[in-house]
């Protein structure tokens, strides 16, 4: 078993990338006997900072569309090394397998 962490430039191209994770209607394949996949999509840098009601900084973004993929076996690693979406572990990932 192993986690790893996709970036794309967008969702279309993530998809483009994966295929083997895009079902015949064009959404994720989110669960197999093979791995676990969470699109986040967008992900936040810096949340927005409130004064009461009033927005003193808006929130920033990291680049990217951004997904989590628990592979079960090792089939489909020289696809996703292929696809160059694969990044290194986050140092504090937004989102966590339990």
């Amino acid at each position: 078993m192993q986690d790893l962490y996709i970036r794309a430039a967008s969702e279309a191209e993530a998809k483009a990338a994966l295929p083997d994770f895009v079902d015949a209607a064009g959404n994720w394949r989110l669960t197999t006997t093979q791995w676990a996949f969470d699109p986040l999509g967008a992900l936040v840098d810096q949340p927005a900072v409130f004064e009461g009601m009033l927005v003193v900084s808006e929130a920033t973004w990291l680049p990217g569309w951004h997904a989590n993929l628990r592979l079960l076996d090792d089939a489909l690693l020289p696809l996703l090394q292929a696809s160059t979406l694969l990044i290194d572990t986050p140092a504090s990932p937004s989102r966590l397998w339990a």
